[in-house]
């Protein structure tokens, strides 16, 4: 049984081969030719990655304000009032959607309908490009 779910662990170490596994309505030749894509991406990328830093480190404010909200006052109506706007502030924050958008697409990996109709899923390559354009430009 496949689990799902974009974690630390998971989503940091890129697509998966095993998102190439057939499941029901998939061509097995799509797969197999994107399991060999993946592999030979993540060969051809891999010494890059390892001098750059790690992609959840780009989600620190979203924590940070996630702590900021667990930590506000709920005691009067106001205080709760004032908590749920901090919450829509966050869940509509770049750095919550772009987070959000990233582990969509890791999960999509393994879902993404494998056919001649939809012959462009989402490799190691794709994952990395999404990386690369949510993650924030130095400033300085």
């Amino acid at each position: 049984m496949r689990t799902f779910g974009a974690s630390h662990g998971r989503s940091d170490a890129g697509i998966p081969d095993e998102a190439f596994t057939p499941i029901e309505g998939d061509d097995r030749e799509i797969c197999s030719k994107f399991k060999k894509v993946n592999k030979n991406e993540k060969k051809g990328q891999a010494r890059l990655f390892d001098t750059t830093t790690d992609l959840w480190e780009q989600l620190s404010n979203l924590a940070a304000s996630m702590v900021h909200l667990d930590d506000a006052s709920d005691d009067s109506i106001e205080a709760v009032r004032n908590k749920e706007r901090m919450y829509e502030a966050m869940v509509r924050s770049g750095n919550y959607l772009d987070g959000q958008f990233w582990a969509d697409a890791w999960c999509a990996a393994f879902v993404w309908k494998k056919t001649e109709e939809f012959n462009y899923p989402i490799t190691e390559e794709v994952f990395r490009r999404i990386a690369d354009v949510r993650a924030p430009t130095p400033t300085g």
